[in-house]
């Protein structure tokens, strides 16, 4: 069964507004200062903390090789450079950057919080937990790191502890995502009523969200209200006619209600987007369909 947690999230990777002096420039300034250190000329500063990933790498690493920085400055650099890493999915290097950072300046919770994320995108849930809980309690008002834990805890299958993570994120800030992905962790503990109830507030907040028509069509499957997925999983479609996994759940939706011949077409759209797809070839045999 799909995720419902959307690939572009608003809890990526800890970015800074751009600009002549972004957020991230201020804090890093505001690093030097306290360090009683020299700031770098601005082009150097500009090039680590924003920009293309290489010569953000080549930058920070003049900054850091410099000698000139220490502590939470020298952390800062550590953390734009891990950062340009990742951007190049060097995520052995990214790590090790914020490693460093993190050895550097305990208290910066941005460090932890893309580390984690690093972790998690490699499996490692284990290690994205731990560094996400260090940047709750660094940072506890910061409704991304909540919401990254709770993705970490239901990627691990604990869905009860993804809940009460992205209910937490939910007081900090209701966006529509968070509610999207809570209910998908009501979805999997077959929590269909608290699962509708959320994605119906996600489209709500973000009524072309693709996904949240989605989930909330599945979940109405799983209560057994097959006609009403059917509804919710076509406007998925129209939102979003490219993805296979929305054809073939609307094809399992259409079979259960007895319309063969519509299940039959949609389990062929999915395996014209995604072709040798096995869930939709077995539904097209359980049919004695031909893709």
């Amino acid at each position: 069964m799909p995720t419902g947690f959307p690939d572009d999230k608003t809890v990526g990777k800890k970015q800074w507004q751009a600009g002549p002096m972004s957020a991230k420039q201020t804090v890093f300034f505001a690093a030097l200062l306290l360090a009683g250190c020299a700031a770098p000329n601005f082009a150097d500063q500009q090039a680590c903390t924003n920009g293309d990933p290489d010569p953000a790498i080549k930058a920070c690493s003049a900054v850091i090789e410099s000698g000139q920085f220490a502590g939470a400055a020298l952390s800062a650099a550590y953390v734009s450079r891990g950062d340009a890493y990742d951007e190049k999915h060097m995520t052995d290097q990214a790590v090790a950057d914020y490693s460093q950072a993190i050895m550097l300046d305990p208290k910066n919770d941005i460090a932890y919080y893309n580390r984690g994320l690093s972790y998690e995108r490699r499996g490692l849930y284990e290690q994205a937990i731990a560094d996400y809980t260090q940047a709750i309690a660094l940072n506890p008002r910061d409704d991304a790191i909540w919401h990254n834990r709770g993705t970490t805890y239901y990627l691990k299958g604990n869905h009860a502890e993804a809940v009460a993570d992205f209910t937490k994120a939910i007081a900090l800030s209701p966006r529509g995502a968070t509610y999207i992905d809570r209910g998908m962790a009501y979805l999997s503990q077959h929590l269909y009523d608290a699962a509708i109830a959320d994605e119906t507030k996600a489209i709500s907040l973000a009524p072309n969200n693709a996904t949240a028509y989605y989930d909330r069509g599945v979940s109405y499957a799983g209560r057994g209200d097959h006609k009403q997925a059917i509804d919710d999983i076509t406007k998925a479609i129209a939102i979003n006619p490219n993805d296979f996994v929305y054809y073939h759940g609307r094809g399992r939706a259409y079979q259960r209600v007895g319309l063969i011949e519509a299940a039959i077409a949609d389990y062929r759209a999915a395996l014209k987007l995604k072709p040798g797809d096995p869930p939709s070839l077995r539904g097209l045999q359980s049919l004695g369909a031909t893709p």
